[in-house]
């Protein structure tokens, strides 16, 4: 993917995060160390071709973490179970 990809990726995931209470509890149930199922959990619920891999996992934890924090806080708010860490919904690996 290219960095515009993984950022638009990383928005319309959060965005919809936000919007499905039952995600992120999905989410949860997929192991923290397989990236590859991270990413085809990321390309089913948007309708991606290709799933982001690793690279594309790690990439798109940096810019939720850096540009996307804010919208990760109104998930919080919401009372949904969001992680504490915005980048972990996308590379599910412990801080």
């Amino acid at each position: 993917m290219t960095t515009l990809q993984q950022q638009a990726v990383a928005a319309g995931f959060l965005h919809v995060l936000g919007a499905s209470p039952n995600l992120y509890s999905e989410l949860e149930k997929i192991s923290k160390h397989d990236t590859a199922a991270v990413g085809a959990f990321i390309a089913k619920t948007l309708g991606l071709a290709q799933p982001p891999n690793a690279s594309d996992l790690a990439a798109m934890a940096a810019y939720a973490d850096d540009a996307l924090h804010d919208q990760a806080e109104k998930i919080k708010e919401s009372g949904l179970a969001a992680p504490t860490t915005v980048g972990m919904m996308f590379f599910m690996q412990p801080g």
